[in-house]
């Protein structure tokens, strides 16, 4: 019910269209650093884990904002369920959101979301390092999830590139 934008109107979205009118053709992703603190165990956006009582919630927290900046100019080409979902740090907005966290929410609550809403960004899976196949594997492997996911992203400040193969030769669609 208090879904909003406005701080966002001031610097993110006329940055955005600056770029928009520089390129036309980029492509955003979106993907939060933490969901809303109400949604999290913890209670806090810094660190903790989420509540899964909350993912109907959070899927709709994704349409709104797609809608929302959509309204505004701005496309969404992609977006992810957690940036580091390994990562639960105190100092800052960061969360851990298990595999198969991420891989329930995808299958029984975010595709369906954008399906209903008429929504279609790609839905990138993990966005994370390379240390971990484990991760994106769980992700592939269910099939209720994979169909709605577009690739898995990668982040590179651990492990190595080889990673990526690993994954891509599991689940090379």
């Amino acid at each position: 019910a208090n879904f909003s934008i406005a701080k966002d109107l001031t610097y993110t979205i006329p940055v955005l269209k600056q770029a928009f009118a520089v390129n036309p053709n980029i492509k955003t992703e979106m993907l939060p650093w933490s969901p809303p603190a109400w949604m999290k165990a913890s209670g806090t956006m810094n660190g903790g884990n989420f509540n899964d009582t909350y993912m109907p919630s959070l899927a709709q927290y994704f349409v709104k904002a797609i809608q929302a900046y959509e309204a505004e100019g701005i496309p969404v080409y992609a977006i992810a369920a957690q940036n580091e979902p390994e990562n639960s740090n105190g100092s800052y907005p960061t969360e851990t959101f298990s595999a198969s966290e991420e891989s329930t929410f995808i299958a029984s609550d975010l595709g369906p979301a954008l399906s209903s809403a008429g929504l279609s960004p790609k839905i990138l899976g993990y966005e994370h390092n390379w240390n971990d196949t484990t991760y994106p594997e769980t992700l592939l492997a269910d099939s209720a999830a994979a169909k709605y996911i577009a690739g898995i992203s990668w982040h590179c400040y651990s492990g190595t590139v080889p990673a990526q193969t690993t994954v891509h030769n599991a689940y090379p669609t």
